[in-house]
């Protein structure tokens, strides 16, 4: 019985000790990370004034000559430029309205920051944007791609239903036929894909 009650206490003993142990790693780590945060916040802030002071003195023709910003990230920015030109040449889908106008405050915070030669943060927020510009740019490319792909198709049906039509058709009408088909092959052709489907509803035949 004795032995039964110090096996059941030593048990305990080693609960109470494992669970003090993972406390105090919790607590470390916790701690390591905290002190991690900090420490990376403190640079940040330094950076950040040091380089808010290297712009402010730069206006006074005294020092200006001694002061050196950090060089512009001309590769990133024209990179971040194109991606911007390209996206903004289409029509922004629905979907990704959120992204676009999240994207687009970026795009003008960095021109801003560029322009001003705070050329240090301009390099921050690019490498921090520029990953989701490129993901954008490649979901917009790939929803038109699909859309072109699925009007090709619907194309497809109508053409095989309208030389099935004109077969016994007059001259006048097989003229109107050939002509709707341009059109919505045209529709297609210019990206227009909207208008395409609004055509497919006002089928002649």
């Amino acid at each position: 019985m004795k032995k039964v009650k110090k096996k059941q206490s030593q048990k305990k003993i080693q609960f109470v000790f494992l669970l003090i142990s993972l406390i105090s790693l919790f607590i470390l780590v916790s701690c390591e990370t905290q002190r991690e945060s900090f420490k990376q916040k403190w640079q940040d802030s330094k950076e950040n004034f040091l380089e808010n002071l290297k712009v402010f003195l730069i206006h006074f023709p005294i020092v200006k000559n001694y002061i050196k910003l950090p060089l512009p990230p001309k590769e990133l920015y024209e990179e971040m430029q194109l991606i911007m030109i390209q996206i903004e040449a289409y029509k922004i889908p629905e979907t990704f309205k959120e992204e676009h106008e999240k994207l687009t405050e970026n795009w003008i915070k960095i021109q801003k920051l560029y322009q001003e030669k705070y050329y240090g943060k301009a390099e921050k927020l690019l490498k921090k944007t520029l990953p989701s510009a490129k993901e954008l740019l490649e979901k917009i490319k790939k929803y038109y791609s699909d859309l072109k792909a699925s009007s090709l198709n619907k194309f497809a049906e109508i053409e095989k239903l309208a030389k099935e039509k004109i077969k016994k058709s007059s001259s006048e009408e097989k003229l109107k036929v050939q002509l709707y088909l341009w059109k919505l092959k045209n529709l297609i052709n210019l990206g227009k894909y909207e208008e395409f489907q609004k055509e497919l509803e006002k089928r002649p035949f």
